[in-house]
């Protein structure tokens, strides 16, 4: 725990000073602390996918990374130090009541945190993923080993790159961080709203308390999900708080924690509408920061379709779409269809043949009775189509909802035929739902207080692991809770929930090591690089014909499928 904490403070300092670079460098009159956090965390996601088409980011990145923080903070000491006196200003600021609801809740985090991680992905590709980045940087075909390492976010690109591994090895929370930082923005807005009761924006985005228990599942993991709810939350309300008047600063910072959402994960695609809806409204106020947005955007789309095309071949995987690049490391196309078509599949529970077999109509039935946490999350986001339009009718604010609503209604159907899993458009659910509570109980003071603190309470029987989630989880790796104990006071739990010995395996000139006490078909644990389940191996070779390979004797030049003949004997 004492250690996460420290990681916590070493993220915050290196992040601050870099977003505070960002702004200078773009001229930005970003006042708020936590926008600049964001943008020091794109700064370092940019930063890091650069170096890592070079070589590893270990030891030598961390350098070259505190040395240009430490240039920042010296070349531009005043503005920076009273931006540390505006924020601690702010701190200080707030309510007794504010102050101590922090405290707990950073308790909590960090408490979660140093608990062993929940999150079944971690155990199949979050921790590989991070390691090969650690190890070699990107590799070329690195998807030819484990499919799933073919996603490789950005948000892993940023863990690795903040994960201080060549000091100690199980620093994997940034999510946590990232989670931690958001939560003070929110109590920030709800200290205002104490303040105002008549702000209803700002109780709807002070509401973030209320998802606690929500998150606990995602924050002990590197999971590319928390930084997209975060950032969401906080671009739904500068979208909403500036509609009717954004000045260029407040644009950019929007933009920016798009793109940043979108490098981290695609399915935040339909978030694209928010600026573009401002930029058209205010274009000729605006268009004076439009050389800034072609800037950045070249830049970070650049390095997103080259890092896919190293990694998996396909500029937009797992999508095949723009499937114009014929290089020796591509995954093979029946990988690839595979992969996706098993992941759209998943979002309905169902094999990819029975997702073949039925109609539209009979699938939206099957999404929306599917049973446990999924089949909740499907019928509420049903439900919050029909409450928004009710409760911000002739309300403040209502036309910026509107676009946000309509955003929400896009990225449901986007992901009804990609991947409708709940966690992808829980990101701004959440904040529709704030809003309409907002718009319900802002007359209501004392309630308001009371229902914060219990959501912010019980959290606590998670993390002392006083309930059971079997009844809500669809598979049996999810029914098991991570939870706190005293052991963790100092160091964490490792990265992994698993324990396992790793033995090593070669065919080819290609040496993986199988997990020997993990059963889970993609499970790959804590293992050294590259870890490779022999269940998985075995079935692609008998199944498809294909083992991987290294495309040179040193495992840095990457990997490629090989196809093989079939055993006739």
């Amino acid at each position: 725990m004492l250690f996460v904490l420290l990681s916590f403070i070493y993220c915050l300092f290196v992040c601050h000073v870099l977003g505070f670079g960002f702004k200078s460098l773009f001229k930005l009159e970003c006042e708020s602390f936590t926008n600049t956090v964001f943008l020091g965390l794109f700064s370092i996601s940019i930063l890091a996918s650069i170096w890592a088409f070079c070589g590893r980011i270990h030891w030598e990145f961390q350098v070259v990374l505190c040395s240009g923080a430490i240039a920042i903070v010296l070349f531009k000491w005043t503005s920076f130090y009273n931006s540390l006196l505006k924020a601690l200003k702010t701190f200080q600021n707030r309510s007794a009541f504010i102050k101590i609801l922090g405290i707990f809740i950073t308790a909590l985090i960090v408490m979660q945190c140093a608990a062993s991680p929940y999150i079944l992905d971690n155990e199949s590709y979050y921790i590989q993923t991070i390691t090969s980045f650690n190890d070699f940087g990107f590799l070329k075909g690195l998807a030819n080993v484990h499919v799933f390492l073919g996603q490789a976010s950005n948000w892993h690109v940023t863990q690795a790159a903040l994960n201080l591994n060549f000091l100690y090895s199980e620093f994997n929370d940034l999510s946590g961080f990232c989670f931690l930082i958001t939560m003070f923005w929110s109590l920030n807005r709800l200290n205002s709203y104490l303040m105002n009761p008549e702000d209803k924006l700002a109780l709807a985005f002070g509401l973030l308390p209320l998802a606690s228990l929500f998150f606990l599942q995602f924050i002990s993991t590197p999971s590319p999900d928390v930084p997209i709810y975060c950032m969401t939350f906080i671009g739904c309300y500068l979208f909403l708080k500036h509609f009717n008047a954004p000045n260029n600063a407040q644009l950019f910072t929007l933009y920016c924690l798009l793109l940043f959402m979108l490098s981290i994960k695609v399915t935040s695609i339909a978030m694209v509408i928010l600026p573009i809806v401002l930029l058209v409204k205010f274009y000729k106020k605006s268009k004076a920061i439009l050389p800034k947005f072609f800037i950045v955007s070249i830049l970070v789309f650049g390095l997103f379709l080259a890092k896919n095309i190293v990694i998996s071949g396909y500029p937009l995987f797992p999508s095949m779409a723009f499937n114009v690049f014929n290089v020796d490391w591509k995954l093979p196309e029946t990988i690839s269809s595979l992969y996706y078509e098993t992941t759209r599949a998943y979002g309905f529970l169902m094999s990819p043949e029975q997702l073949k077999s039925i109609s539209s109509s009979q699938l939206f039935i099957e999404w929306i009775t599917l049973g446990k946490m999924q089949g909740i999350m499907n019928k509420l986001a049903l439900f919050l189509l029909v409450l928004v339009p009710l409760c911000v009718r002739n309300k403040q604010y209502s036309k910026g909802i509107y676009w946000v609503y309509c955003v929400f209604v896009i990225q449901l159907l986007i992901l009804f035929f990609t991947s409708p899993q709940y966690r992808f458009y829980f990101s701004l659910m959440f904040p529709l739902l704030c809003l309409c509570g907002a718009f319900l109980m802002y007359n209501y003071k004392m309630v308001v207080k009371t229902i914060v603190v219990i959501a912010s309470v019980i959290p606590l029987v998670v993390v002392f692991g006083f309930i059971s989630k079997t009844s809500l989880a669809n598979n049996d790796f999810s029914k098991s809770l991570s939870t706190f104990s005293v052991g963790y006071l100092i160091e964490p739990h490792p990265n992994t929930k698993f324990s396992s010995t790793y033995k090593p395996y070669k065919e080819g000139n290609f040496i993986f090591y199988h997990p020997e006490n993990i059963e889970f078909f993609w499970g790959t644990g804590d293992g050294p690089f590259p870890t490779l389940n022999l269940q998985q191996y075995n079935y692609f070779k008998k199944n498809y014909n294909i083992i991987p390979q290294q495309r040179m004797e040193n495992i840095k030049y990457g990997f490629y499928s090989k196809l093989i003949e079939n055993d006739k004997d």
